[in-house]
């Protein structure tokens, strides 16, 4: 992929994510207005991103573990960002779009984890309703 590809991406994310002040595919899908829903999908299909009458939709299976989801709508919502007017399968098609939609991914949840590293005591027990006291930091 070419260099300036690959920071075209960086940037494009890195907008979303000070723009609605968070890195988690779930809550921009949400901000972003896009329609995501889990469902029985054909047996090897993950998912995959569909325009309908200008709706944005994704489509993750409940047949994968919670972080495979997580995963999927972190990939499907990268179609959604920059291949909008495209109804893609997931790791099925354009090889160039799937790169595309992986890097975005990944750099994506490299920012989530960098977010969630900086939380406090406080903000986890408030994410995990655990007492404070029951929060041990040590990362």
């Amino acid at each position: 992929m070419e260099l300036t590809v690959l920071q075209n991406i960086k940037n494009t994310v890195d907008k979303l994510v000070k723009k609605y002040e968070t890195a988690d595919p779930w809550i921009l899908c949400e901000r972003l207005d896009i329609i995501v829903l889990i469902s029985n999908l054909p047996v090897g299909v993950k998912g995959f991103y569909q325009l309908i009458k200008g709706r944005q939709i994704i489509h993750i299976s409940r047949c994968i573990s919670n972080t495979q989801m997580k995963l999927v709508c972190a990939h499907e919502l990268a179609h959604a960002i920059l291949h909008k007017n495209q109804n893609i399968c997931h790791g099925v098609g354009n090889a160039k779009m799937e790169e595309e939609a992986e890097y975005f991914k990944h750099y994506l949840l490299k920012l989530e984890v960098n977010e969630i590293s900086r939380w406090s005591r406080k903000d986890i027990s408030n994410f995990t309703h655990l007492s404070e006291d029951m929060i041990i930091l040590d990362f």
